[in-house]
């Protein structure tokens, strides 16, 4: 409690201070320590590419600073595709490392989510973004804290990735969610969240809904034994981090990976599933377990789907 209250003051010292402003090309090398900081890649944005992008602030680059002290920035795109409507898609949003677990990647979710509200373009109603479902605080971050959703599984989205994806994402496949989400939405606006009790009694009563990792069910083909069809909800088992399960798991570490792809290619594409949110609950042993929230054809205009489903 003590730890908590402690994290929560300088949460609020923080953000009472911080000052949020739109990028320059003179804040080239904070973004570059930050992004090393967040992600430990060598490099982040070539000059010309960064200077582009802040350039009048084509790019929607926003970052949140302490002082003089940049904390994290965001750097999103607008995406002109062959069909459909514009969108803007976010690049990129890193936090250093020092200043993580404070909200603040939230703060930079929200300027962006303000930017589109503020009719950042009279065309540009969503907000679009990639993040490996093996980090349980992006997924938090997303899902649950940003109110996005995400019913597509992109494999090796990021081609290369696993030889030069920083700390964590090394020797990991370069899979993604892709996650939208419209501000303007009712879900955004006002999704209805179970509590952690609802979600554990779902659980105990409906145990074929729950996937845990098993390396031996990947090894045999048996993922989707269990998968019930008409399940209005579904718990995937997921990670805090790629490096813990690479030390936890050594060589089947990649194991993770395979059960994703099955499951979630399952869920997205055969079963109307869509992610729509992340819970850590304890197991019978009193470790925590985290659990990707998946739910049947959901819709931005319902803001009771998940509490319906339960």
């Amino acid at each position: 409690m003590a730890i908590a209250a402690r994290i929560e003051t300088q949460r609020a010292e923080i953000l009472a201070r911080a000052i949020k402003r739109p990028l320059t090309s003179g804040d080239r090398d904070s973004w570059t320590r930050v992004a090393q900081s967040a992600w430990g890649l060598p490099e982040i944005n070539k000059l010309w590419d960064y200077a582009a992008l802040t350039e009048d602030n084509i790019g929607t680059c926003h970052g949140i600073f302490d002082g003089d002290r940049m904390m994290g920035a965001s750097i999103g795109i607008i995406k002109i595709p062959p069909e459909g409507a514009l969108y803007l898609f976010l690049h990129q949003l890193g936090v250093d490392e020092e200043y993580q677990r404070l909200g603040l990647g939230y703060e930079l979710m929200k300027v962006n989510y303000g930017l589109i509200e503020n009719k950042l373009s009279p065309f540009i109603e969503t907000l679009a973004l990639t993040s490996d479902p093996f980090v349980a605080r992006n997924v938090n971050l997303y899902l649950h804290k940003s109110r996005m959703h995400s019913n597509e599984y992109k494999r090796d989205f990021f081609e290369g990735i696993e030889k030069e994806g920083g700390n964590e994402h090394r020797d990991m496949p370069s899979d993604r969610f892709y996650y939208k989400a419209k501000p303007g939405s009712a879900w955004v606006k006002g999704a209805v969240y179970p509590g952690q009790q609802d979600y554990t009694k779902y659980m105990e009563n409906h145990p074929d809904d729950v996937f845990l990792f098993d390396p031996e069910e990947v090894r045999e083909g048996r993922c989707l034994t269990h998968v019930n069809p008409p399940s209005q909800l579904a718990f995937v088992e997921t990670s805090v981090n790629p490096s813990v399960v690479k030390d936890l798991w050594g060589d089947e570490a990649l194991l993770w990976s395979e059960q994703h792809r099955i499951v979630f290619t399952e869920l997205f594409e055969n079963q109307s599933h869509t992610a729509v949110d992340y819970v850590a609950l304890p197991d019978e042993k009193g470790e925590m377990r985290h659990y990707i929230v998946t739910v049947k054809n959901f819709s931005e205009n319902n803001t009771d789907c998940l509490k319906e489903a339960l």
